[in-house]
């Protein structure tokens, strides 16, 4: 029974007990954990003695590895003073083992020592064969620490019986750290050392793994050698944090937080050394992450010329990866890493379809009193980017281009970019960010729904401007038309049956380029400024379906200008003054034509433009009545650029 008088607090057995538990299989014992039982009168050996030191260290290594192993603090390798050395900073760590590895002061580790480092690798078996001579050492090793001890400072040595003799044995046994070179057979050896260097990161952090380590060595980076001398040095590739470790705690294959985080810092310490070999010149270095890594951390920076925001477009992920760019404020920027870290890496040596289910987002941290003045000049805080691969056409499938060879049923209409100032305000937040960060999306389906509504506070006054005089303006034109309200429980579906747009809506399904544009188009059909009005139900169903094919830049595009502040307000003031616009069939054909959103905004904009006189509607429809829908966008188009909005 539990006795806290007789030595720990542990329950002692006695000798029946210990029979009956034996018998029954309900006993564990551990021969590791054993230690002399000390009483009055018992003859002491050097045996008793050391085998308790033994169980003091064995219980000091468990506890050693319940918080799993890695660097406590310090332990970072760096270039020595010459070419053909390392050194290593002061610090502390935990091997696999559990034994604790200290390093007190810098230590200093010359490659031409070689011969030394090999006796040491040999006596505790890291290694069968002799390596080469330091002057012609070439490839991959792992620079490590282990804990050994030694014998030392000789004492004298009683004789044990009566005619023995006086001797001296060595009186202390000490403790130290060992580091060493371990060659990593990667199986490679013709390639170049930078490009074996994303083949590791790409077995480390895809892979897991970490072949030919002994569990008794701290490793504390990988170094390439060229003929004896430092080609790089990478600790991230195997340096992990201790504490970290136990990271999969649901069992799912997750990969450890330590080997997550460490990923980052070598993606992130890689990408410096890049720039820094391409002169450093992050605003004209331009290049495809894959032309130097196999796989990319789920977050990170990035090079901030990779991002063109003349075209708007990226030349640093896969052309089939969805990418977007994103202003964010500086402060918020770790968390967003920090949600990141969960996601899996993104692997670059993917096929096309499984890129496509990738989607990225481009980060340009602000400050916060910056940001705030930006988003009075944008409309969305997110915009689709495109690649500018130049062997995208060639990388089309084949279906792809049988279907890019049919005719198209009506000339396509050109999507009409509203606000041009939009484009002045993203490159100056670019040009206002000291660099570009990206983090991995989760892929998730989703249904736009109304979850609350934009609210004025405290509005300045403004000058109104005087209406014009003819045609003569409503009294109150901001009125947005009335529309029935939505069902809440009426499916797109449905909307689109009690609508009459059957066959429209079918077409453009028709022509949905993968799950994700579909997803995307019917959220659209579901956001307020769309669902509540049958104008615009009706317009963005009928351009849509003018289109050969839809993907989602396609439809996230349309919905740029179908959700834009006070749509609806400026089609009020022209049905109001124009009456014929309200036929069915000249909002059709202007529907077709793809100017629907455009109109609105002229009208928003500029009451007495010149595009709304009676004269001009009146031309405007009947060029869209007779299908003449490039005259038509030639018009709106020439209208937009006059009043900036473009």
């Amino acid at each position: 029974m539990l006795n806290l008088s007789r030595g720990p607090a542990r329950e002692r057995l006695d000798s029946d007990e210990v029979e009956k538990l034996k018998a029954t299989g309900a006993l564990i014992i551990d021969d590791r954990r054993r230690r002399p039982l000390y009483f009055d009168g018992r003859f002491l050996t050097a045996g008793d003695l050391t085998r308790e030191q033994n169980y003091f260290l064995t219980r000091q290594a468990d506890l050693g590895r319940a918080g799993g192993y890695g660097v406590v603090s310090g332990l970072d390798v760096v270039q020595g003073q010459g070419v053909n050395s390392l050194r290593i900073t002061p610090g502390q760590g935990i091997t696999p083992l559990g034994e604790l590895v200290v390093l007190p002061t810098t230590l200093d580790m010359r490659l031409t020592n070689i011969p030394e480092i090999q006796r040491l690798d040999v006596a505790f078996g890291l290694m069968k064969f002799p390596r080469d001579p330091a002057r012609t050492l070439s490839g991959i090793f792992i620079v490590a620490l282990r804990a050994v001890e030694f014998s030392a400072n000789p004492i004298a040595q009683y004789p044990t019986s009566i005619t023995g003799d006086r001797s001296t044995e060595d009186g202390d046994i000490i403790e130290a750290t060992a580091a060493t070179l371990i060659p990593y057979a990667d199986g490679r050896t013709s390639r170049e050392l930078d490009q074996r260097r994303a083949d590791l990161a790409y077995e480390f952090f895809i892979g897991n793994a970490q072949r030919s380590l002994p569990q008794g060595v701290l490793p504390l980076a990988v170094v390439a050698l060229n003929r004896g001398t430092v080609d790089w040095i990478d600790p991230y590739l195997i340096r992990r944090e201790v504490g970290a470790e136990h990271g999969d705690v649901l069992g799912l294959g997750f990969s450890p937080r330590a080997a997550r985080e460490a990923h980052l810092l070598q993606y992130d310490r890689h990408l410096n050394e890049i720039l820094q070999e391409r002169g450093n010149a992050q605003q004209t270095t331009r290049f495809s992450a894959s032309d130097y890594f196999r796989v990319l951390p789920p977050g990170g920076r990035m090079p901030k010329a990779s991002l063109d925001v003349r075209d708007f477009s990226h030349t640093y992920f896969p052309a089939q990866v969805n990418v977007e760019v994103s202003v964010i404020p500086n402060d918020e920027l770790s968390a967003l890493l920090e949600e990141s870290i969960l996601l899996p890496p993104i692997d670059l040596t993917l096929g096309e379809d499984e890129q496509e289910s990738t989607s990225v987002l481009i980060l340009i941290p602000l400050s916060r009193s910056d940001l705030r003045l930006l988003l009075n000049r944008l409309e969305n805080v997110i915009r689709t980017l495109r690649p500018a691969a130049p062997g995208i056409i060639a990388q089309r499938k084949p279906l792809e281009i049988l279907q890019g060879l049919r005719l198209p049923r009506r000339p396509l209409p050109p999507i009409l970019e509203p606000e041009n100032v939009v484009d002045v305000a993203w490159r100056e937040a670019y040009n206002a960010a000291p660099e570009l960060w990206y983090v991995r999306r989760r892929n998730l389906a989703y249904s736009a729904d109304l979850e609350g509504e934009k609210v004025v506070i405290l509005r300045p006054p403004v000058d109104e401007e005087p209406p014009i005089d003819e045609p003569p303006v409503d009294e109150n034109p901001d009125e947005p038309p009335v529309d029935e309200p939505p069902n809440p429980d009426e499916s797109v579906t449905d909307r689109i049956r009690r609508f009459d747009l059957v066959e429209p809506y079918d077409r453009a399904m028709s022509s949905m380029a993968s799950r994700q544009a579909t997803a995307e188009f019917n959220g659209l059909l579901d956001t307020a400024s769309v669902a509540q009005s049958e104008t615009f139900t009706r317009a963005l169903v009928i351009e849509m379906s003018m289109i050969e094919k839809i993907d989602v830049a396609r439809v996230r595009g349309a919905g740029e200008r179908y959700t834009q502040p006070d749509l609806g307000k400026g089609l009020t003031v022209i049905s109001k003054n124009f009456p014929a616009i309200e036929e069915t069939k000249v909002l059709d054909a202007f529907s077709r034509a793809g100017v629907v959103p455009e109109l609105d905004f002229i009208a928003r904009k500029n009451r007495r433009s010149k595009l709304l006189t009676e004269e001009s509607m009146t031309e405007l429809a009947k060029l869209a009545l007779d299908e003449q829908y490039e005259r038509v966008v030639e018009a709106v188009t020439k209208e937009l650029d006059s009043i900036g909005g473009r």
